[in-house]
């Protein structure tokens, strides 16, 4: 059985390797299953917004600089969970690379920038301390079982409906202060992105 350490264990952790049914398993407890549900309205302090409708829902689409954000939402989590994920997409639409280096929230001891990786049928998950790269003109996704923003030190449960903040910080666009939407298990899936990193 696979059981994340307590918080104050999980600073050290920073790669492992486990069985992709039990890793499933395990992240669908911490409340970063697979799955996408309703998309959220992000907020981005010093950004533009150009809002658009999708299914009687309003999606916010942000930008800061030449990156538009886009979707940014995050899992519920069980009661007792200390670890959560976030998620959303990443455009650049400028001529220049950019680089998302680091983020922070109110919500959580830490917040780190995480992916992982399926070889051999191993499941390994591990943090990226170089960020993720940005091109331009391309998108990247963050969504479970690829790359996302990692939630540990949960201060409370994340619960379904509710929002909270996180400061994005990117190497070149500056920072970006942002709102997530905690979305119910099982909700519905996003369209699958075209971008793919190993997470």
């Amino acid at each position: 059985m696979f059981l994340l350490p307590a918080s104050e264990h999980f600073a050290p952790l920073r790669s492992f390797q486990i069985r992709p049914l039990t890793f499933y398993m395990a992240i669908a407890a911490f409340g970063i299953a697979p799955g996408l549900a309703n998309l959220p309205t992000a907020l981005i302090s010093a950004a533009q917004a150009e809002t658009v409708t999708n299914g009687g829902e309003h999606v916010g689409t942000e930008h800061v600089g030449t990156l538009w954000l886009e979707h940014p939402w995050a899992r519920e989590t069980s009661p007792n969970a200390q670890v959560g994920g976030a998620f959303l997409k990443i455009t650049n639409k400028g001529e220049s690379p950019d680089r998302l280096v680091s983020v922070v929230t109110p919500v959580a001891e830490r917040a780190e920038i995480h992916v992982t990786k399926t070889e051999d049928g191993v499941v390994s998950m591990r943090a990226l301390p170089e960020g993720i790269a940005l091109p331009p003109g391309d998108t990247v996704e963050l969504k479970p079982g690829s790359l996302h923003l990692m939630l540990t030190g949960l201060h409370e449960p994340l619960k379904a409906g509710d929002h909270f903040k996180a400061t994005l910080t990117f190497e070149k666009a500056g920072t970006a202060e942002i709102t997530f939407l905690v979305e119910a298990l099982g909700g519905k899936a996003a369209p699958p992105a075209e971008h793919h990193h190993d997470h």
